[in-house]
């Protein structure tokens, strides 16, 4: 009896042992498969991580996913761009030079891409003019920056030939001052402001990396990701107020510095225009004491060269006050300044030699000073500034 009962206590505890590690068995199961069915956290996240999950597994088409052979510091983030679902950008290197790639999705796994074939970075900037801030695909030839906004990319790819903005390389606009100084200001600080914003979060990416430890990766930045209204702080803004403050102030030490070069230009023609004076009546003088008669002979000559001379002079300076606001490209502001000239010399000559506007802007008010115009002078057949023709571009 007691040797059944011991036989029995066995059975049971191996019937014991058994339940127990299918228990384990079926408990570790469970949390794998529920650690690979897990989600990132979002909809276009889980669309994104089984694309790249995807892609990370295919030997021969990577090329379908945007991936190169020789891909080296290649990162993954995240960014705003419209109201569509957060856009997922990956850089990389590439023989030397840094590349973009754009990743979309409107959810159900379904992602569509972007590929540069030119080298490219992506840039966040405050645009001036039309004051917003956007994300921009920065590419470049020889002798041109091109700047696109992302989201023009994604939305009307029938532009993506069509750069928004395009700088020469270099270009700068210079303005030499009174005091030999040199005032100067890029071309990209009149069109942008780079806000200095946080970086957004990235992942490094390897074409070999383990799709558990990508999960992690994609959900941790997906944790940490901000939109636009977030990385905009309130000291970003103060601190794009101050820069466009300081680049207005330099647009009017330019203006400044060519009104008074202009002014000094004038002064100088004048003196030398009364000093040519001087001279042509001194040497008039010394000539008709030595040479009595010979002068008076040929005095018509001698009057003729010197009203020649001093009509040259007075054309250059009438004509200065004038010339130095022309141009294909003058800004509003400078129109505005030429007119109050023009009105100006016309009160304080009455009818001799008046000058008149001609072409589409007649008056002040039909100036903006957030446009530029085509000045071009116009002249008379005795040399003199007759009217100004101003146009909008």
């Amino acid at each position: 009896m007691a040797k059944e009962n011991k036989k029995a206590r066995s059975k049971l505890l191996i019937i014991v042992a058994i339940i127990i590690i299918l228990l384990i068995v079926t408990v570790v199961s469970v949390l794998v498969l529920k650690n690979n069915n897990s989600s990132t956290g979002t909809e276009w996240g889980d669309s994104y991580y089984t694309y790249l999950k995807s892609a990370i597994k295919e030997n021969n088409n990577k090329e379908d996913y945007g991936l190169k052979d020789n891909m080296e510091n290649t990162n993954i983030q995240f960014i705003e761009v419209g109201e569509s679902n957060p856009v997922m950008v990956m850089t990389y290197d590439y023989e030397g030079d840094s590349y973009v790639n754009i990743y979309t999705t409107e959810g159900e796994n379904q992602v569509d891409k972007v590929v540069y074939q030119n080298p490219a970075t992506i840039d966040f900037l405050y645009d001036i003019q039309n004051k917003s801030y956007d994300w921009y695909l920065h590419t470049e030839n020889e002798t041109e920056d091109l700047y696109n906004k992302i989201y023009t990319i994604l939305k009307k790819p029938e532009q993506n030939n069509e750069a928004e903005y395009t700088i020469v390389k270099d270009d700068v606009t210079t303005q030499d001052t009174v005091s030999g100084e040199t005032i100067t200001l890029p071309k990209f600080d009149e069109i942008f402001i780079r806000p200095e914003i946080e970086s957004t979060a990235k992942i490094d990416f390897t074409q070999n990396i383990n799709p558990k430890n990508l999960k992690i990766s994609i959900t941790n930045i997906i944790e940490k990701f901000r939109n636009q209204e977030e990385l905009i702080t309130e000291e970003i803004k103060k601190a794009i107020e101050n820069k466009i403050a300081e680049i207005e102030e330099i647009k009017q030490q330019i203006e400044s510095a060519k009104a008074e070069i202009a002014q000094k230009v004038a002064e100088e023609t004048k003196k030398k225009e009364e000093e040519t004076k001087k001279n042509l009546q001194d040497e008039k003088a010394r000539k008709v004491i030595e040479e009595g008669k010979k002068i008076y002979e040929n005095s018509s000559k001698v009057v003729s060269e010197a009203n020649n001379t001093l009509s040259e002079t007075e054309k250059a300076v009438f004509n200065a006050k004038f010339t130095c606001y022309e141009g294909a490209t003058v800004r509003g502001s400078n129109v505005k300044a030429l007119i109050n000239v023009i009105t100006a010399h016309n009160q304080n000559n009455g009818q001799n030699r008046q000058v008149s506007l001609s072409g589409n802007i007649q008056q002040l008010t039909d100036v903006s000073s957030a446009k530029t115009y085509n000045v071009k002078c116009n002249y008379g057949s005795d040399g003199f500034i007759k009217s100004i023709s101003i146009n909008n571009n």
